[in-house]
């Protein structure tokens, strides 16, 4: 079983975002060579820009990847793990490339243009994943796989590499506005969009524009299993052919048990989980949290999944819309 963590994190997509932004424009300077197309001004441009592309751009946005995947937002986590190391990536090999000089350090053009392009491609399957996000994120994501492929192209001309500057200042703009609109709906509104993000599914107002939630299993759904296991005990303690199950049972229970102290924070709770949390050894908990009550509805088919992971021959007593077992190793 996957349990994701409950202490209290902020939304860390605006730094991602501000942060992809800000060194996505600084970048860009260069390639439009808005300021300058000398080469006194192209290295100074390039100097400026890698410190940042290490660490803000790269070090940090990697960060809030790692603190999305805490979140369990899994879309964050995979974007901004990826681009902030990428950015990382390239502000070392571009700082050794400028050190070291040309001859100890080459850069292959061809395999630069390959470089852009296999981005560009990574970044379009992430684009298709966006289409039931919501509408900004979709464009950011459209800008930002045309960039790769035109700065692609413009490796070997200049022209085309000025258009790919200034795609890629209107594509850090829209994530600046992507961030600041997180920001804006978070602390203004509370959490309720002031100005919406165009979502394809309006289930998903509320959540940020930038989180789609991974499969994993919440604390309230660990509650809830652990309430459907407590069910279960009462009913083989009915039934006295079923009596041999029941050490493996409360062995099943107590690794529950085990596993959802793990992750919960008892300073974190509200007085109805640990209520609740206290109770799992005495009777079965009467006010569960609201997510979790709303799972013991299926209480049913959570029984007939441990059934099967306990292995016992009960199993064939249990209710016919079983469902993959809930327990695995822990």
């Amino acid at each position: 079983m996957v349990a994701q963590s409950t202490f209290t994190i902020c939304n860390p997509a605006p730094l991602g975002l501000f942060a992809f932004a800000l060194t996505t424009a600084l970048l860009q300077m260069y390639h439009s060579r808005i300021t300058g197309g000398d080469k006194q001004s192209i290295l100074g441009t390039k100097n400026l820009v890698w410190g940042f592309g290490m660490f803000y751009g790269g070090f940090a946005q990697f960060c809030v990847g790692m603190w999305e995947a805490i979140r369990n937002n899994l879309f964050g986590f995979v974007a901004f793990s990826s681009y902030g190391a990428f950015w990382m990536g390239i502000a070392i090999d571009y700082f050794f490339h400028e050190s070291l000089g040309s001859e100890k350090y080459p850069f292959d053009k061809e395999m630069a243009q390959a470089m852009y392009s296999i981005w560009g491609i990574f970044t379009f399957a992430l684009w298709t994943l966006t289409f039931n996000l919501n509408y900004t994120l979709c464009t950011l994501f459209f800008e930002l796989m045309i960039l790769f492929f035109v700065l692609a192209a413009g490796v070997k001309d200049e022209g085309v590499d000025k258009i790919g500057g200034y795609i890629g200042l209107v594509t850090a703009a829209t994530a600046f506005y992507l961030g600041y609109i997180e920001m804006l709906n978070d602390i203004v509104g509370k959490g309720k969009e002031i100005i919406p993000l165009g979502h394809v599914n309006p289930q998903a107002a509320g959540h940020g524009g930038f989180y789609v939630g991974g499969n994993t299993q919440t604390p309230a759904q660990v509650m809830a299993q652990l309430h459907a296991l407590q069910i279960m005990e009462e009913k083989f303690s009915e039934s006295n052919e079923n009596l041999k199950l029941e050490p493996k049972l409360r062995i099943v229970r107590k690794r529950y048990k085990k596993a959802l102290k793990s992750i919960i924070s008892m300073q974190s709770m509200d007085g109805d989980g640990r209520a609740s949390l206290e109770s799992i050894d005495g009777e079965t908990p009467k006010g569960l949290p609201n997510p979790a009550e709303a799972l013991v509805g299926g209480v049913q088919k959570s029984i007939g999944s441990a059934l099967s992971f306990v292995g016992g021959r009960g199993a064939s007593n249990a209710p016919d819309n079983q469902v993959t077992p809930v327990v695995s190793e822990i």
